[in-house]
């Protein structure tokens, strides 16, 4: 019997040291974790592990450049007649997946049509087919609304950050172009991109972006911008101008934390 009794209490006192060592533990992890909490204002997942307690910056401050085309009357298939294209862009980071951005973009584009020049000759005046090339200098300015397929940071914070993603954006804009008479006209912008961040403050991004201009004058020749007034309402049926660029951004304006105590 004293072996059985024996082996109780070697039980009995395995169990109270195991729930001590809990009971001593998990107390010390909370407050820790309580600690961390209260002096940062913050939970600690929160930090990149890169990180310091103010760099999370909401605005970038960007250069781009690459290649555009034009698709419409005189150019019906795309990445034809690839003119370069450049601009500036102002990025407001509202969360890691949610950005506002503004920019404008200086290009041009080229093009070759057909029409009939009046010529006179022996029999009489004739009309004779004749091959023109034309150029027409573009600025646009737009304001576009990006998503990011996962959470953009340095660093970890949770499961879903990444220092690169995949996004896709829409918005409007304003074109001016410049061919013959001024023209200036709306357009629907919206593409997908990729964007990687290098360090906190340097990012890179390529975006493609197709602008769907909200008329059809973006030639800037008469016969070639809706002249018989076929398109009617239909705005599919309008010029495209698109660009595919590569940028580079610099990162400022850190994010103020939010205090949830305070001491």
């Amino acid at each position: 019997m004293r072996p059985k009794r024996r082996n109780y209490i070697v039980d009995g006192l395995c169990r109270k040291f195991l729930v001590l060592l809990l009971l001593s533990v998990f107390p010390a992890q909370m407050c820790m974790a309580f600690r961390v909490r209260g002096s940062r204002g913050i939970a600690p997942e929160e930090y990149s592990q890169y990180s310091s307690k103010a760099d999370y910056y909401i605005l970038e401050l960007g250069l781009f450049g690459g290649g555009s085309y034009y698709t419409g009357d005189a150019t019906p298939h795309i990445f034809r007649n690839i003119r370069p294209a450049y601009g500036v862009s102002l990025r407001y980071n509202h969360t890691r997946r949610w950005s506002f951005v503004a920019k404008a973009v200086y290009s041009d584009i080229r093009f070759t049509y057909n029409t009939l020049q009046e010529e006179p000759m022996p029999e009489g005046e004739t009309f004779v087919p004749l091959s023109l090339k034309a150029k027409n200098i573009l600025v646009t300015a737009d304001i576009i609304a990006e998503y990011n397929f996962f959470e953009l940071a340095r660093g970890w914070v949770n499961r879903s950050t990444r220092p690169f993603s995949p996004y896709v954006f829409a918005g409007l804009g304003v074109s001016w172009q410049k061919y013959g008479p001024t023209h200036v006209a709306g357009y629907l912008p919206f593409g997908i991109g990729f964007k990687w961040l290098a360090t906190p403050r340097l990012g890179f991004n390529f975006a493609w972006q197709t602008q769907l201009q909200f008329n059809d004058k973006l030639e800037g020749v008469d016969q070639l911008n809706d002249f018989w007034e076929l398109n009617g309402g239909n705005f599919m049926k309008n010029d495209l101008f698109s660009t595919f660029t590569l940028g580079i951004s610099v990162n400022f304006a850190t994010r103020k934390k939010k205090c949830n105590r305070c001491d």
